[in-house]
């Protein structure tokens, strides 16, 4: 149960057209805020699909000292409240949904894959508010 006060639903379906994958109504991509929940769920030609998740490190402000690099690998993968899955790894799953979690400021991005076959797409979610 998330600790914020309910937040908004962001619906993805996961579809196959033409043998291209078509992840949302606009490439699936997200931005949203902590206690939101985003749901993605098969839709026409997809009876499954997995989803992996990738924390973006992003360039420093003017003025910030430089000493900032960030190993990207060090950083939690997982955006959403609760345990993350064995290996990373949602699926393979008609549906999944999870409420996102974190400190909105500054703003963080995750890079996630979908996968159903061999047809894969890597939108972002930024949380962010």
């Amino acid at each position: 149960m998330s600790m914020n006060k309910p937040g908004r639903v962001i619906e993805i379906d996961v579809s196959i057209q033409s043998n291209t994958l078509i992840v949302g109504i606009n490439g699936g991509n997200v931005t949203a805020a902590p206690g939101d929940k985003v749901v993605w769920r098969a839709g026409a030609g997809v009876k499954a699909f997995t989803l992996q998740f990738y924390r973006l490190a992003a360039e420093p402000a003017a003025g910030h000292d430089g000493r900032g690099h960030v190993v990207v690998a060090d950083l939690p993968r997982w955006p959403f409240e609760g345990e993350p899955p064995e290996n990373d790894v949602v699926g393979p799953v008609e549906r999944f949904q999870g409420v996102l979690l974190g400190e909105a400021s500054p703003a963080s991005a995750f890079k996630y894959n979908v996968a159903v076959g061999n047809l894969q797409l890597d939108p972002i979610v930024i949380i962010d508010r």
